[in-house]
Order: structure tokens, then C-alpha cells, then sequence
């Protein structure tokens, strides 16, 4: 019996109590049926063996029966044809003394009309056969087409035991009418006992039984010799009931038999079958059927069992496995269970409760991502955006860039100036990540910014007293790790200090290490922590890469960390690039590494680079003109700028050049090249009277040389063959700059 009790404590699945429950009444039923067999075995075995012996029996019978009349027919048909083919009188007794020889006693001639014109019984002579019941048996014969065709007449079954009788045969006349043949029973039962002993000969039934057929003389036809040995007459006397009905019982020479008897014609035909034989059959009927009806049962129970678990069952376990993709957010998930309508109407009901759900989920979330947003353009738009080129200088450039693990991150970058040459430039990361985290960084932020204002020569102060705040009023308990530095652009000298922050990555001269001194505590740890400032210069083309812990950390699918080594790695394979190219490598890199693996942390970046430049000191003289030009020339050739680009730049450069010896009153000057990214800038430098040469409109060139006013074709020139000319003095310095675009054609 089930365990009521240990389903209910989830021990049983429901799979297993059905079929355990299964099992029970199979086997209730299979029990039921064998034990009901048993008690009817007697039945079943006392008609099983009737049917076998009374089914041989019978084929005896008829067999007899059958080869009998053929006999008979042929008989007739025989003398029939030998009357037709008489051609003397004197031949006829000849004839009737051949058919008495056949056993045939009477003879009755028939016309076509149906009249006996000629019979052996004179009374006849004259007689319709429609007017006689016995004769009129034979009408069919004269509506016959077919030659010689024969009837012969059934007899009754107690017909041999009345001697007087005869049994008639007809056959069709070729020119209509018929001939009828009458047949003594002696002779009758003379071809029966021939055929009987023959057809004996080979018939048997099962192993050890067997057929004999008794004669209306109370006599045993002739039997086969392995018969013989088992037939006593006496028994066959006393034991046996030839007249007997069913199955019936006898004993001979010591061995029980079940035996049938079937009678005709005052035959007794007795099927014999030793008791033995007939219950091993019996026996194996009653195993072969209680083993097919266990397997039959057993098949019902495997197919039972499947038909539920697939209609039931499995439509049970899909609709859980699905409402567990539902529980697990996964709110697109459709049940589809359509076997029976009661589980249609269960899937679509979930269906709809699923969809409502999730529509108001949509609702609630697109509110709440519209917040988040909102939060998120705050606390970019509080972010640098662009490439920094600080005070209008190009020998530094500044790139950052950060995303951010959620909707709103905890990472921050910021750079600004601070005086006219100073620029303060810092990244951050604080515990945690979504809108506490944002909200804690924006604080920070804003805070770090409000004391570098008055504190951006001593970066270690700064990082002192916006630890004091935070700790005052931290009751998020969240902190925050920071690198914070400031660049003198007329030194390049960068003064930094670190509170527990990640190294950055110092390239100097093409060699690329990491800043390893000793970080101090993070900040909103903990109150009276002392900072530390160290010092480092840039030089042209030097660079400091600034990142957090989002890009070492970044962990891939296989829990493999990038790590600090493969980071120096990818920074040595492009030292070389821009500040905003080695950020975006850098990230590309990670983002390859992580593979797709779903991003745990915020990921900041932050370049400073010193640009590499060209620059050429000169004598503000005609003579010096040439040198300038040549200068350019060269170096615009190495840097692989187009001939036409140079060409240009060469005639800007000479008039420039030209208006600083002639007019400017300069005792020195300097030239500068840089290239950034798709430009070219070249700035022209002289200590002479402070003049903008841009200040005055364009000479009108339409007019004559005698109509113009004299002077400004060189700065027009200028103005026609490069992109942008921009004029500053700072100082007590004339700096001239001049900005090239550079396109796809530009490169030679």
C-alpha cells in the first residue's frame, strides 16, 4: 500500500505512488484471474479435449461420407453411360446384369418432361416425379445443362439398419431426362467399410490417440498394426458407450482414455485420447494462457504507466519547469501544454496572469529605469566628455573614459585647471556599486574639486581633509580608493599622492612600468590619516595611464583574472598611441579577454599624455627664412604628410616668418610641430611689440595695387592655404598658431 503519510511529506513523487498504486491492482487483478482460472480448469480442459476429439471424429465422418458418394456417383455415371451406348437389344441384360454386379437394385427411366417412361417397378411406368416426394428430389436433374450430372440422395442415419431400403442415385441423360439408381445397403455399407479400413490407415490424433469406427455389425474396421496393441475387445465391450454424448471416460488394457463418438449411417466413429496426452495439452493451454494473460497485464500496466506520465505527468513537470523560468524573471517564458482542454485552460490561465504580471512589471520598470537615467546623465554629465587640451596648449592632451557595471557606477575620473598652467586630474573608485554608490561618488566628487581649489600644490592635503569630511558624515559606511594628481604644464611635473588606489602605469622614453610607491589608506576609512606626495615629469611623448580595479579584475568565464601583468602587457604593445587611442585599446583588450562574461565592475580609464613635438629655435632675420623652411620640410617628410600639405605649409610659414623679421622687432623665435589624431599644428613664437596680425580685415583683392591699402596679402595667403590660424600673447610672447587637417590623402 502507498505511504499516504511520505507523499504528502514530498518522500513519493507522484510518479512513483501512481505506479506503485498501479503495480498493486495489476497484480490484484492478475492473482484474481489465475486463481479463477485454476477453479475452471476442469471446464476448460473437458471442452478443450471435446472439441479436438469431436472435431477428428467428425472429419472422419466426413471423409467417409464424402468418398462414399463419389463412389456411388460414379457407379451410376458408369452404368448411365453404358445404357446410352447400347446398340442391340440383346446388349441390355448384359447391361442390367453390370449394374447388379454395382449393387444396384432398381432403375427408373425419366423423360425430360418429367415422366417415368421405363422402371424396374412397373408401378411406376406413367408417374410424374413432382407427384412423388421421393422422386421429386431429383427434379433439378431436368433443368440441368451439364452432361451426366449426379444426385445422390442423403440417407437417413438409421437407413442401414432397415434392410428393405435403397438409396438413390440420379444422373442427367444427355438428351434430357435422367436415369435413378437404387442401391442396396449392404452394398452401401460394402464401400463405407472399404473406405473406413483405408482412410484408418494413416490417422492418428496427437501421439498416442486415435480413430475407430464401428460397423452396424458390431464390427471394428480394420486397424493399423501400432493400434492394435492398445485395442481390447473386451474393454471396448464393457467400458465403452458408443451411443454416449460429450466426452466420456473409459479404461483399456489399464490406461484411462477420453474418447468422443460420432454415428452415421449405423457407424459408430469413436476418437480416443489417452487421459495423459490430453491433460499435457490441457496443462500447457492453461500455462501458455495464464503466462500471456501475466505478460498481456504487464504490458496494460508499462502502457497504463506511460499514457499517464505522458498526459499527466510530463504535462505536470513542463508547467513547473516553466513557472521555475517565470520564477526566475524569465517572464517571456509561454506555456504551451495543449494534450487535454483541462491543461489548456490551466497553461492559458497562467498565461494571462504571467502576461498581466509582466505588463505591470514593464510599467514599473521603465519608471524606475527612467529614473535611473536620469541618475545616470547626472553623474556623466558631471564627467569630462571630451579630450582636454588645457590653457590652449597642444603639449599635453588628456583622455578618460568609464562604464559602468550597472545603470549608475561608483568609479568617477575628473581633470580641470586649477590656475592658468596647473591642471588637477584624479581617478576614484568606491565600495559598491549602483545608486548608493553613484550618490556617495558624486560627494566625493564634489568635494575633492572644492579643496583642490585652494589646495593644488600639496595633493596629500587635499586627500587629508576630504577624508576628515567623509568620515564625519559616512553613515553608509562606504568608502572610496583614489589617485590624485597635478600637472605644471610649463614642467610637465606631476605631483601625486595615493589613498590606497591601484598603480598607474608610467611610460617614459618608450619604457613602460608601473608608479609602485607605497599607496596610503583609502579614504572614509578612518580620521587622521597622513597622505603622501611624490613626484614625477613627463617629458614629450611620456604618458600615465590611471584605471580601476574594473579592468585588472575583469574576470572571465573560466574565473581567470586579467591581471596586472597582462594590463603592463597590452600598454608595452602600444606605448605609442594617443591618449585616447591607449585608452580604447586598453578597454577593447579587456573586453576581449572577459569574452562576453557578464561585467562585475565598474571600468575607468584616464590618459595624460605629453605630446611629442618638433622644435626649432631661429634668428628673426631674412636669412633665417631659408633654415625655417628647410626645417619643415624635413621634418613634415618624416612625419609623412603629403607633398601638397607641405607645400603649403612652406608658403604660410614663409610670409609668417617674413612679417616677424620685418616687423615684429623680435631678437628671438621658435617654431613647433605636432601631430595629433588627423591634425597638424605648428605654432610660431617671438618675443617682439605684442601685435595680432589677424585683428585687421582682409585686403580687398579686386581692387588694384594703387586702390588697396598697403599690406595683409601675406596673412590673406596664410588665411587661404591653411584650415584655421588662431593668434594669443601670453607672456610677453607672439604665439602664432596654425591647424592643419590631415585626411586619407594627406599621408604620402
Amino acid at each position: 500500500m502507498i505511504d499516504i503519510k511520505k507523499l504528502r511529506n514530498n518522500e513519493l513523487s507522484i510518479s512513483h505512488a501512481f505506479a506503485l498504486k498501479l503495480a498493486s491492482v495489476v497484480m490484484v487483478v492478475l492473482v484474481f484471474v489465475v486463481f479463477s482460472m485454476f477453479i475452471i480448469k476442469d471446464k476448460i480442459y473437458n471442452d478443450y479435449v471435446a472439441r479436438i476429439l469431436l472435431s477428428q471424429a467428425e472429419d472422419v465422418r466426413h471423409q467417409l461420407i464424402k468418398l462414399t458418394d463419389l463412389d456411388s456417383l460414379q457407379y451410376a455415371k458408369i452404368v448411365t453411360y453404358m445404357w446410352e451406348n447400347i446398340e442391340h437389344k440383346t446388349e441390355t441384360k448384359r447391361w442390367w446384369n453390370l449394374a447388379n454386379f454395382l449393387g444396384i437394385r432398381e432403375i427408373d427411366l425419366v423423360s425430360s418432361d418429367g415422366v417415368v417412361k421405363k422402371s424396374s417397378v412397373p408401378s411406376r411406368v406413367g408417374l410424374s416425379i413432382l407427384k412423388d416426394p421421393a422422386m421429386s428430389k431429383f427434379k433439378g436433374l431436368l433443368y440441368s445443362r451439364d452432361t451426366y450430372e449426379g444426385y445422390i440422395e442423403p440417407i437417413d442415419n438409421e437407413l442401414v439398419l432397415k434392410k428393405s431400403f435403397y438409396r438413390y442415385a440420379g444422373v442427367r441423360l444427355t438428351k434430357g431426362g435422367f436415369l435413378r439408381f437404387g442401391t442396396d445397403i449392404e452394398t452401401l455399407v460394402t464401400i463405407i467399410d472399404a473406405h473406413a479400413a483405408k482412410f484408418l490407415n494413416d490417422f492418428h490424433i496427437g501421439h498416442a490417440g486415435f480413430v475407430l469406427v464401428l460397423t452396424p455389425r458390431n464390427q471394428i474396421l480394420n486397424i493399423p498394426r501400432d493400434i492394435m496393441a492398445r485395442i481390447d475387445a473386451k474393454d471396448l465391450q464393457n467400458n465403452f458407450n458408443f451411443r454416449a454424448t460429450g466426452v466420456s471416460t473409459a479404461r483399456m488394457k489399464g490406461k484411462d482414455y477420453l474418447y468422443v463418438t460420432s454415428n452415421f449411417y449405423g457407424y459408430s466413429i469413436i476418437a480416443l485420447l489417452p487421459k495423459e496426452e490430453a491433460s499435457k495439452a490441457t496443462h500447457l493451454f492453461f500455462y501458455s494462457f495464464v503466462t500471456l494473460f501475466a505478460i498481456a497485464f504487464f504490458v496494460m500496466f508499462l502502457e497504463t504507466n506511460n499514457l499517464i506520465k505522458k498526459t499527466v505527468l510530463d504535462n505536470i513537470y513542463n508547467i513547473n519547469l516553466a513557472l521555475s523560468r517565470i520564477a526566475n524573471g524569465k517572464l517571456d517564458t509561454n506555456i504551451d501544454v495543449s494534450d487535454s482542454p483541462e491543461f489548456r485552460e490551466l497553461c492559458n490561465g497562467i498565461n494571462h496572469t504571467v502576461k498581466a504580471l509582466k505588463e505591470n512589471l514593464e510599467e514599473r520598470q521603465k519608471a524606475v529605469m527612467l529614473e535611473l537615467e536620469i541618475a545616470k546623465n547626472i553623474q556623466f554629465s558631471s564627467l569630462p566628455q571630451e579630450t582636454a587640451i588645457f590653457n590652449n596648449s597642444d603639449d599635453f592632451e588628456i583622455f578618460a573614459q568609464m562604464d559602468t557595471a550597472k545603470e549608475v557606477g561608483g568609479d568617477f575620473y575628473d581633470y580641470y585647471n586649477v590656475t592658468e598652467n596647473k591642471i588637477v586630474f584624479l581617478v576614484a573608485d568606491v565600495s559598491g556599486k549602483g545608486v548608493y554608490a553613484a550618490m556617495f561618488m558624486m560627494r566625493a566628487k564634489t568635494l575633492l574639486k572644492a579643496i583642490a581649489r585652494n589646495n593644488y600644490d600639496n595633493p596629500a592635503e587635499i586627500l587629508y581633509r576630504a577624508n576628515e569630511i567623509l568620515c564625519e558624515e559616512n553613515s553608509v559606511e562606504m568608502f572610496l580608493t583614489c589617485w590624485l594628481g597635478v600637472l605644471d604644464q610649463d614642467t610637465g611635473k606631476i605631483t601625486y599622492a595615493n589613498a590606497g588606489h591601484n598603480y598607474p602605469i608610467f611610460i617614459k622614453n618608450g619604457s613602460v612600468e608601473f608608479l609602485s610607491h607605497k599607496p596610503n589608506f583609502l579614504l572614509a576609512g578612518m580620521k587622521n590619516i597622513k597622505y603622501t606626495n611624490y613626484t614625477v615629469y613627463l617629458g614629450a611623448g611620456d604618458k600615465i595611464l590611471l584605471y580601476t580595479d574594473g579592468v585588472n579584475e575583469a574576470q572571465n568565464d573560466y574565473g581567470k583574472f586579467y591581471g596586472n601583468e597582462r594590463l603592463l602587457s597590452t600598454v608595452t604593445d602600444v606605448n605609442d598611441y594617443c591618449a585616447a587611442s591607449l585608452c580604447k585599446f586598453v578597454r577593447q583588450s579587456v573586453k576581449d579577454f572577459v569574452n562576453g562574461a557578464e561585467q562585475a565592475d565598474d571600468v575607468t580609464l584616464l590618459c595624460l599624455a605629453a605630446r611629442d613635438r618638433y622644435v626649432f629655435n631661429f634668428k628673426p632675420d631674412i636669412e633665417s627664412v631659408p633654415l625655417v623652411l628647410d626645417y619643415l620640410e624635413s621634418k613634415l617628410s618624416e612625419l609623412g604628410i603629403n607633398r601638397k600639405i607641405i607645400l603649403h605649409v612652406c608658403i604660410a610659414s614663409d610670409e609668417i616668418c617674413a612679417n616677424i623679421a620685418q616687423y615684429s622687432g623680435a631678437d628671438c623665435a621658435s617654431l613647433k610641430i605636432y601631430k595629433k589624431d588627423k591634425f597638424l599644428v605648428i605654432y610660431f613664437n617671438s618675443n617682439g611689440v605684442l601685435f595680432n596680425p589677424l585683428r585687421n580685415e582682409d585686403p580687398d583683392v579686386t581692387l588694384t595695387a594703387q586702390e588697396r591699402i598697403p599690406g595683409g596679402l601675406g596673412i590673406l595667403i596664410v588665411k587661404k592655404l591653411i584650415d584655421s590660424v588662431s593668434y594669443e600673447s601670453k607672456n610677453g610672447q607672439n604665439i602664432l598658431r596654425m591647424e592643419i587637417r590631415l585626411d586619407d590623402c594627406a599621408m604620402i
